[in-house]
């Protein structure tokens, strides 16, 4: 299986059958036209982007603008490694 596959099935394992709440700074897509945006799965208060990111499936993006939510995130990216 290629790494796309799984970095797939493991966000598949995270938030399959379950409902997802999405949280952005606003509701303007990114110049490509994204909707960026953090997941939480459930009541949960971890993003489904830290938990990818503690399995060592994902990679912190220099682009957060949030200086609480880089923090969190690349905590999560090196806990990994």
């Amino acid at each position: 299986m290629g790494e796309k596959a799984n970095r797939t099935s493991a966000l598949a394992a995270i938030i399959a059958g379950r409902d997802v709440t999405l949280s952005g700074e606003d509701d303007a897509p990114d110049r490509y036209g994204r909707q960026p945006a953090f997941v939480f799965v459930g009541g949960s208060e971890t993003p489904v982007q830290g938990l990818l990111l503690a399995q060592g499936e994902a990679l912190v993006a220099a682009t957060v603008t949030s200086k609480e939510c880089a923090l969190v995130l690349t905590a999560a990216e090196a806990a990994a490694r």
